[in-house]
């Protein structure tokens, strides 16, 4: 059985929209032109960032021009070739990534040594090749090598488009006499058995051994390849030039034009001592500590232009709502080029109708290719899962490490990362000493603040530079806990500030709370804002920019919140309602507070109200004891230095987080990068239809609920679909189960 050519992904030669066939050979010439190009303007930087020697950069070349260029022979299967013809989904016997691993190893390993004489590159090769697709595992049933052990599949290894590939060789040296080989079957049995084989060897460490700087050159190995897979792709596909790479990882602002908007950001007001203090800092990562509203971004954007003008500048914050507002606030309104980068960003800037610099412009990916476009951006403002993401294998952080290799990283609001990311962040820093680093937050545990001195001083040296924010402002007293008068009855309170034109919050500790507050405040008379995590993506943007713009104006207006207020929300009340919740959590609430408070206020501190309900979750009865205690310790008049100073942070353990890019050389599987969550997806019987149209995806529609019995729920893409029987679902409230 014979197939007429053997392809690389699936094409319609009668819609003319590609120029060539898309051949193995011809995808592997193109991605040979983009990884050479990646390497020449990015492999230096990696070598760099890493901390590899520079004999590094020649290893590095030569494994990931070899793993390119083998990256995709293992699609001479007729199993894989089937699928293209056919264009539907048909079970494969084995993926084709192993069969690429099972040609490298066990067929071609005597002709690459004419190329590659070490044993362990070849295999530090074929591993690569192995892992291109992020989610390869011998074992797992999802993504696992084999998916029928009885099957099987010719290879066509005397095809002329196989043999092609060997004209693509990336050697400078002469070439080896082609090889032949005869058209053969490969059983699903047989690949089992190597791969297993390697496996057991690999483990028990018959062979390779390999030492920490070649697994560091396979991680940057699998992640030029990925890189140079994706844009191959991706540019080919739009008829567009490689030099767009060129172009895009070449190009940056010059440092005037950066310190010019930093000075519209500024609107002729000077830095404050602070900002500058930061701004002047060589240190390779500095760390700033700043009450909320002091001005930390700014200091971050005059860091990133007196120091770092030729590297792109991130900005990364733990949510997505403050990615966009970070986007909104400190990029679309300058002159650089910018990006906003996480995994809700494209519709973000459809729903927002956000200015993202997009021309028309034939020589321009589609805006749907937002992580490549972002090669090209001056800053990008992003989720901080779109740089830690690599540490697990996610494909935003694989797409944008090309830009992060040569980038000035600020970590925002890093006191909000769970165990999890935060122990990512400590591995990225460890594996990543000579990328510049800015971390910000108002408040830190103290065994986050210990665990990064302790890494800072075991690589460089010395101590890590801390900056804090001005003392006066730090010291200004903005926040007065008032007792209610009403038995625990806030409602009188925020009735008389609402008369007097005032914004009160409310920050709710769950979902149902918040929405029990809202219909409370609507049974007085009042037409409150509601804003959490459990809404349809449309409906939530509408309503974070709903509770945005209202603060910006001067009317009065009541909004009941979760704890997405604590960091999505750049916004300043004149009044605070929050559930009594952890005291890092309360921080953050009180920075929606008075936040525009400086040294020449002349009125009082604002109120705030802790209510106490009766049921804590979702946090822990210690977590709620220690917030008492520190309450009982707070002044009358409180500064937010008071809040820091009457904290006693519990101690967390800083064990070793385990990442799946650095410490699993083998096989490349994708892991998760925060704590698991308790949630469960659902999409809404009535949306079914527009899912089906595939004008957006599932994730456009899908709502994260609280667990509950789902037996009667059918599924869809690994959703469940929820009736009118199952969830109450309203634009403004969002979604409740309904009470059975």
């Amino acid at each position: 059985m014979g197939t007429e050519r053997l392809l690389a992904k699936s094409w319609d030669s009668t819609t003319g929209t590609q120029f060539h066939v898309p051949t193995i050979a011809w995808h592997t010439e193109c991605a040979l032109d983009c990884a050479k190009r990646l390497l020449r303007l990015r492999g230096g930087d990696a070598i760099h960032a890493m901390g590899l020697p520079q004999s590094a950069m020649v290893v590095l070349e030569r494994i990931v021009l070899f793993a390119v260029w083998l990256h995709d022979i293992g699609k001479c299967a007729f199993s894989f070739q089937q699928i293209l013809e056919m264009k539907t989904k048909i079970a494969q016997p084995f993926r084709h990534e192993a069969v690429s691993w099972y040609i490298i190893s066990q067929i071609l390993d005597d002709y690459l040594s004419y190329y590659i004489p070490d044993k362990t590159e070849r295999w530090m090769i074929a591993v690569c090749v192995a892992g291109h697709h992020r989610s390869f595992d011998i074992q797992d049933r999802q993504y696992g090598a084999i998916r029928d052990y009885l099957g099987k599949s010719e290879l066509f290894l005397s095809h002329k488009d196989f043999h092609a590939l060997f004209g693509l060789v990336p050697t400078d040296c002469d070439s080896r006499e082609m090889p032949h080989f005869d058209d053969r079957t490969l059983s699903a049995i047989c690949l089992h058995k190597a791969i297993s084989k390697a496996v057991i060897d690999y483990d028990d460490c018959i062979f390779p051994i390999i030492d920490a700087n070649q697994k560091k050159i396979i991680s940057l190995a699998k992640s030029f390849l990925i890189a140079a897979d994706i844009s191959a792709s991706a540019l080919s596909g739009n008829s567009i030039g490689f030099d767009w790479i060129d172009k895009k990882l070449e190009a940056r602002a010059e440092s005037d034009a950066r310190k010019g908007s930093l000075e519209k950001t500024l609107g002729g007001k000077p830095l404050r001592e602070f900002q500058e203090a930061v701004a002047q800092s060589k240190a390779p990562w500095t760390f700033l500590k700043a009450g909320c509203g002091t001005g930390k971004t700014v200091a971050a954007c005059a860091w990133a232009a007196e120091n770092y003008s030729e590297r792109q500048l991130w900005l990364t914050y733990p949510t997505t709502g403050t990615a966009t507002e970070g986007f909104i606030d400190y990029v679309k309104a300058t002159e650089l080029e910018g990006s906003l980068q996480h995994s809700k960003a494209l519709w973000d800037i459809e729903e927002l109708e956000l200015d993202v610099g997009i021309e028309t412009d034939e020589n321009e990916l589609p805006q749907r290719e937002i992580a490549l476009r972002g090669w090209g951006a001056d800053t990008v403002v992003a989720t901080v899962d779109t740089v830690l993401g690599i540490m697990q294998n996610h494909r935003a952080g694989h797409y944008a490490y090309p830009g992060i290799l040569k980038g000035a990283l600020v970590f925002d609001e890093i006191h909000a990362y769970d165990k999890f990311l935060f122990g990512s962040l400590l591995r990225f820093l460890e594996t990543h000493p000579n990328i510049p680093c800015l971390f910000m937050t108002a408040s830190l545990q103290e065994s986050r603040e210990q665990a990064l001195r302790e890494l800072h001083y075991r690589i460089f040296n010395k101590e890590l530079e801390i900056r804090k924010g001005p003392e006066d402002l730090e010291n200004l007293p903005r926040y007065t806990l008032i007792k209610s008068d009403s038995k625990n009855d806030p409602w009188p309170d925020i009735k008389n500030y609402i008369q007097q034109g005032k914004k009160v919050l409310w920050v709710s500790n769950t979902v149902d709370q918040c929405i029990a507050v809202g219909r409370e405040a609507q049974k007085k008379g009042m037409k409150p804002l509601f804003y959490h995590s459990r809404y349809k993506y449309s409906d939530r943007i509408k309503r974070h920019r709903a509770i945005i713009d209202s603060f910006k104006n001067d009317d009065s207006f009541f909004a009941t919140t979760t704890q997405v207020a604590e960091m999505s929300l750049n916004i300043s009340a004149d009044m605070l309602i929050t559930d009594i919740a952890p005291v890092s959590a309360m921080i953050q609430r009180l920075g929606r507070l008075n936040r525009k408070a400086d040294a020449t206020s002349l009125h009082e501190p604002f109120p705030f109200i802790v209510y106490e309900q009766q049921r804590h979750e979702p946090y822990t009865s210690k977590d709620i004891e220690s917030a008492k205690e520190w309450l009982n310790r707070l002044p009358d008049r409180i500064s937010q230095q008071d809040l820091i100073n009457c904290w006693l942070p519990d101690v967390e353990d800083q064990s070793r987080i385990y990442a799946n890019w650095l410490d699993e050389s083998l096989w490349t599987r994708k892991s998760s990068l925060r704590e698991a969550s308790k949630s469960i997806s659902v999409v809404l019987e009535k949306d079914l239809g527009y899912i089906r149209k595939g004008e957006k995806p599932i994730s456009y529609y899908q709502i994260n609920m609280p667990r509950r019995k789902i037996a009667d729920m059918e599924s869809f893409r690994g959703r469940r679909i929820a009736t009118d029987s199952h969830i109450r679902y309203l634009e403004l409230e969002g979604a409740s189960w309904v009470k059975k």
